[in-house]
């Protein structure tokens, strides 16, 4: 039986005498460093696995959630640059992903508007090798094309990279790309793109630099941040067929199952409101105003969308069952994490006549798709809206760690905590102190271990402050109070009409162009108390919104945002 709650469906008497004395993790010893393996997804929403509630069948994943704790308030950025903050430790401003497309304007040449990791940039894998781990990456990179940002410059001692932060999951003829690149590297050369879907064989890249090493004593950390279910969706037809008729019912009814099991398992309280859809006036159609055929697309998105999903966790199985099989996996610290909520829709890139996406071939090989808001309100069920956005949507992200032998406590924490966390959260796990004053950018989060084994209810002080800027959009939380700068257009506003005429012609790009020229307004929310963001209260607080304002100008101050 699929596990949907966060532990096994074990009696509150059982939970609370199996937990009751939690244990820090045994002294390290010398041979006995734990392995340290970080999986990240990319695009994957906060209630798509089934241990947050979803209906896709992720049995591998929920298994581990089962075995370690499942982090219900991890903050990431709202696109994939929060990679570089999880291998670095540091803010994106700072080592060279100030904003995710081209710096524009005053940007132009200003420290942390590189586009590529920078020279301050010190990755956890340069740290973790000089101290005799081995160190692997295979997957998606992402963090530029540079020689001097490749993995293998970044500590990274065997490496099989897509450069670029998408492409083709099925291998894909030269003269078909339009306006798209896609690099792959062995180790720092460049190397023919895979003859096979790409996420099987990220996992076969790694297994086999693993196994390469099998027999050596010391310890490894691999870093496997798969590129799925990211656009376009594309899976094996095998998979695809699971999930026919599977979704449908439509946006709404999967939805609030979803939410439904959340409250059933404990991922939500009982009386959490959910983030409610956004209105049909934003040019976005509910489920009731398709047609027949626009819903037999829409219902084949979401299909190929969770067999992507479901495939990405037979994958995690595989790598799992071949480190139990050379026992390795009892000494291995797990971390897995999305990169940032599910997204919302984007358009192809591609010449028509070099796509086949008829209802028969969609998400198969030639393919080029991917699903709406609507589905992304789903996958992000009940939190609003998506990718992109500085809403709980777009930077709330599930987040399972299992400790070395299963140590510690198996309660959900539901503390915040963000990805600048990971960092000194593993070089602790290792034994290795903070580096200081060496010219790198500085650690900015704290060591989540003590929080993982029991030892502590929080990581953060309760004043902390958690800010991010990218695009022109914002957030800074402190406490229960989190204010967001979104850009917000009211229906009758010029600009609205034109991203909502882009949309109903399937412009999406244009939308998106349009949407960077809305005005930027501040909102402030009850984080605790409304984490789906479904009132607005700063004209009731204008001064909890001005104090909020102002650790938002020294967190700008401190990391070097710059204004296009």
């Amino acid at each position: 039986m699929r596990r949907r709650a966060f532990l096994a469906q074990a009696s509150a008497a059982s939970l609370l005498a199996a937990c009751a004395a939690p244990s820090r993790l045994p002294a390290l010893a010398a041979g006995t460093r734990p392995n340290i393996l970080v999986i990240m997804a990319d695009d994957l929403g906060y209630s798509d696995l089934g241990t947050m509630g979803g209906e896709i069948p992720t049995p591998h994943l929920d298994a581990l959630a089962g075995e370690g704790r499942v982090l219900t308030a991890m903050y990431a950025s709202p696109l994939p640059i929060s990679r570089g903050t999880l291998l670095t430790g540091a803010d994106h401003h700072i080592i060279g992903y100030g904003s995710m497309g081209p710096p524009a304007g005053r940007q132009v040449g200003k420290p942390g508007y590189e586009r590529r990791l920078n020279d301050r940039a010190r990755t956890i894998a340069t740290l973790l090798r000089g101290s005799g781990y081995r160190t692997y990456m295979a997957g998606v990179w992402g963090l530029g094309a540079a020689p001097e940002a490749d993995p293998s410059a970044r500590g990274f001692e065997q490496s099989f990279a897509l450069i670029e932060a998408a492409a083709d999951y099925f291998p894909i003829e030269a003269e078909r790309l339009r306006l798209e690149t896609m690099t792959y590297r062995q180790n720092g050369a460049q190397v023919a793109q895979p003859d096979r879907y790409v996420t099987d064989v990220y996992t076969d890249r790694m297994i086999g630099f693993i196994d390469a090493n099998a027999s050596d004593l010391a310890p490894f950390f691999a870093y496997l941040p798969y590129s799925a279910p990211h656009f376009p969706l594309q899976a094996h037809p095998d998979f695809i067929d699971r999930f026919k008729g599977a979704y449908d019912a439509g946006y709404d009814a999967i939805r609030l199952a979803r939410i439904a099991r959340q409250r059933a398992s404990g991922v939500i309280a009982a009386d959490f409101k959910p983030a409610q859809p956004v209105p049909e006036s934003d040019g976005f159609k509910s489920w009731a105003s398709l047609t027949p055929e626009e819903r037999r697309i829409e219902a084949r998105r979401m299909e190929v969308y969770a067999a992507m999903v479901a495939n990405l966790d037979w994958n995690i199985g595989r790598l799992i069952a071949y480190l139990k099989r050379i026992g390795r996996y009892d000494n291995t610290f797990i971390l897995f994490a999305s990169g940032n909520g599910a997204a919302s829709a984007w358009s192809t890139r591609r010449l028509p006549e070099n796509v086949d996406n008829s209802l028969a071939n969609m998400g198969r090989r030639h393919s080029w798709i991917s699903y709406t808001e609507r589905w992304a309100e789903v996958s992000n069920a009940p939190l609003s809206m998506w990718k992109t956005r500085m809403t709980e949507g777009g930077i709330s992200v599930p987040t399972i760690v299992r400790l070395p032998r299963g140590a510690g406590v198996h309660e959900p924490i539901r503390a915040p905590a963000t990805f600048a966390d990971v960092a000194p959260t593993l070089l602790e796990l290792a034994g290795l102190p903070r580096p200081q004053n060496d010219g790198a950018a500085p650690l900015e989060g704290v060591s989540l271990l003590p929080l993982l084994e029991g030892r502590a209810t929080r990581a953060h002080s309760e004043d902390a402050v958690f800010a991010d800027e990218m695009n022109g959009e914002a957030f800074v939380r402190r406490g229960r109070w989190k204010a967001s700068l979104l850009a917000t257009a009211d229906p009758g506003d010029a600009l609205r009409a034109e991203e909502i005429a882009a949309l109903a012609r399937g412009d999406l790009v244009r939308s998106s162009e349009v949407r960077a020229r809305f005005p930027r307004v501040w909102h402030l929310f009850d984080i605790e108390g409304d984490r789906g963001e479904t009132t607005d209260v700063s004209a009731a607080h204008p001064d909890i919104l001005a104090a909020l304002r102002a650790d938002f100008s020294a967190y700008r101050e401190r990391v070097g945002v710059v204004d296009p």
